[in-house]
Parts: C-alpha cells; sequence; structure tokens
C-alpha cells in the first residue's frame, strides 16, 4: 500500500538522506563496532573436492603467522644478560591446517558444493596435502557412510585421522554460519526521495511495506511495519541508487534495525539482471546492517550473494517520480565473520566489523 506522508511528517526522512548522501557521514561511511556469540553446528561432509583440480591452492600471501615476532625481541635460544637460554618453543602454528579445513566444511550446508571448495581452498599447502591423504583413505575405506564416522576412521586411517584431528573437527562450531539466512526482493516503485530537505510543502511516495522479505539467522527480515524508499546519494565519489528498508515506528516516526540496502551504480544500473558481490565496491550489492540513532552504519550483518532482475528503470537523478520495478529469487545472505569465498572470517578483507550474532 504506498502511502504519502506530508513534509512535515517526513523531516526524520529527508535528513536521513542528508546524513547518508554525503561522503562525509551517513551510513555510506563504515562503523567497526561488533561482537560474537555462539552458535550450533552441523556435521556434514557432502561433495568433497576432488585430488588435483578441487581449487586454487591457498595463496602464499593469504596465510599468516598466527603471531608475529616483534623486531626487537630476542630470539629463542639466545641467551639472556643473566646468560639463561630461552627455551625454543617450537615453530608457531599457521592458519589452513587439515583441522581447519575439516572444521570449515563440518559447517557448511548440506549439498553446498562451493562451500566445501571454499573450505578445501582456505588451506596452506600442508593443509590441503594432509586433507587429500584423509579423505582419499576415507573415501576407499568408509565410503558408504553418509557423514564422517569417526570410529571408521580412526580404525582404517589412524595416521591421517589424528593428523587431521577429525574428532575434533566434527565437534567444531562456528559463531557465525554460512549461510547465515536468505531473503526475496520483490519490489515497485514509482517515486524518488531527495538527498536535500526541501521546505516547499512537497511529499515524498514511500511504501509502508518492505520490499526484502526472509530471514537472518533466527530474526525474520521485512515483517511488521517496514518502511522502504527509492533515494539518491553520492559517496566516495560514486553516485548511488538505493533502495532502503528498515522496520518503522508510526507513534514515534523512527526507524529501527537492521536495515536493508540494495544499492546499484548509477552509471551501471540497467534492465536486467544484475550480480550482488560481497563487497563494498560493486556495481551492486546488498548489505544488512544495523544503524546508530544518528543514521550511520554501526555494523554489518550480512552481505547478499545472488542476482536481482531489474524488471522496470525510469529514474531521473535527483528528480521525484520514474519507475523501479525489482524481484529476485532467493539471495543467500553472509556475515563478515564467515565467508567461505573469501576464507572464512572476512572482515580485514571488507573493511568492515561484522554485527553481534542473532542468536
Amino acid at each position: 500500500m504506498k502511502t504519502k506522508f506530508l513534509a512535515a511528517s517526513l523531516v526524520f526522512l529527508l535528513l536521513f538522506s542528508v546524513s547518508c548522501g554525503s561522503g562525509d557521514g551517513g551510513y555510506g561511511d563504515y562503523g567497526d563496532s561488533g561482537d560474537s556469540g555462539q552458535a550450533p553446528d552441523k556435521d556434514n561432509d557432502s561433495a568433497k573436492p576432488d585430488s588435483g583440480d578441487s581449487g586454487a591452492a591457498a595463496d602464499s600471501d593469504a596465510t599468516d603467522t598466527a603471531q608475529e615476532q616483534d623486531e626487537d625481541a630476542v630470539d629463542p635460544g639466545e641467551p639472556d644478560e643473566d646468560e639463561a637460554e630461552i627455551p625454543d618453543e617450537g615453530p608457531v602454528d599457521e592458519p589452513g591446517s587439515c583441522f581447519d579445513i575439516l572444521a570449515c566444511i563440518n559447517n557448511c550446508p548440506e549439498g553446498d558444493t562451493g562451500c566445501v571448495s571454499g573450505c578445501y581452498n582456505i588451506g596452506n599447502d600442508a593443509g590441503q596435502e594432509n586433507y587429500r591423504a584423509w579423505r582419499n583413505c576415507y573415501n576407499a575405506a568408509c565410503g558408504e557412510f553418509e557423514s564422517w564416522n569417526l570410529e571408521c576412521s580412526s580404525e582404517n586411517c589412524p595416521d591421517e585421522t589424528e593428523l587431521c584431528d577429525l574428532e575434533a573437527a566434527m565437534k567444531s562450531k562456528v559463531e557465525y554460519p554460512a549461510p547465515y539466512g536468505s531473503l526475496k526482493i520483490a519490489a515497485e516503485y514509482n517515486a524518488m526521495i531527495y538527498d536535500l530537505p526541501n521546505d516547499e510543502g512537497d511529499e515524498a511516495l514511500v511504501l509502508l511495506e518492505s520490499y526484502a522479505k526472509g530471514k537472518i539467522s533466527t530474526k525474520d527480515i521485512g515483517k511488521g511495519t517496514t518502511l522502504s524508499f527509492v533515494h539518491n546519494y553520492a559517496s566516495g565519489g560514486v553516485e548511488w541508487i538505493e533502495v532502503f528498508q528498515a522496520p518503522f515506528s508510526k507513534s514515534t516516526m523512527t526507524i529501527g534495525t537492521p536495515g536493508v540496502m540494495l544499492r546499484f551504480r548509477k552509471d551501471k544500473i540497467a534492465v536486467g539482471e544484475a550480480q550482488l558481490g560481497i563487497g563494498l565496491d560493486g556495481d551492486a550489492l546488498l548489505i544488512v546492517v544495523d544503524i546508530d540513532k544518528n543514521y550511520n552504519i554501526k555494523c554489518y550483518h550480512a552481505f547478499g550473494a545472488g542476482s536481482v532482475n531489474v524488471e522496470k528503470l525510469n529514474i531521473v537523478w535527483n528528480t521525484p517520480g520514474g519507475d523501479l520495478k525489482l524481484s529476485s529469487g532467493d539471495i543467500e545472505l553472509f556475515s563478515p565473520r564467515n565467508v567461505p569465498e573469501l576464507g572464512g572470517d572476512a572482515r580485514a578483507v571488507l573493511g568492515v566489523e561484522a554485527c553481534q550474532l542473532i542468536k
């Protein structure tokens, strides 16, 4: 149902557009709050990659030591001022071991071969080699089992099972499952909200209904009273058309969280299928975020992966009116804390911080 609000009632919306429209502030800037939690795991071993062609080996630059040695630190074994020997504690384990691969696969959704391949690719050279050795032995001896069988693996592949620590991997849990949820898009708009407020009594057309519906973790998206609208803004030298959605309180005329933001580059949007990439620099992206009282992004719940169909497009920059019609199938959501194709925790790669786990 389309509802017109008088300009006086839309002051908070227009101020919101101002705050997010400039390159100096608003939700074009990226916050750094967030926390972690716990989520149940899911045992699974579907579609393990074949040896040799199971995905590219991990980039040697992609794995860092778990602990960097300070340049001024004393080398192990070098005597200190009292001539005492500092014990050599041995090498520090690097991420990407066979256990890391198995623990990641253990949390993949059943039948998600892309997730499995992504887990394999987080392994370093030794981790991938050890994983292949265990997998080949396990498949030959225990292939009749639908899911991992620790007893069969330990009996028939004792060395490989111990080296990969299969028992611990089967008990592993991730804080942020992958995918973290999904949603679908269905929307049609014939108005755009200005970045700048007006004082001439103009009216803006918004929808008191959601354009994105689904679930992120255990939380429903797009249920209840929801406000959505299309607006334009510029950030970082890039002009965007964005479809915004958030819970809305009629009594207080305020928006809540989480908000859903579907963004298109102004010079790239066109009728047809638009691919959603996980990141902030694509031609189209979908993010689920928390915003603070000043409407700045506080943290990121998820990025959407999939595609959106632009069925109708007739928008003039900084001009109300026009048409925008969108639809999609299931769009998977991934927390920045667990993007398998980016090696798991992708906060540093994406340059964002994850919101607290939704339990």
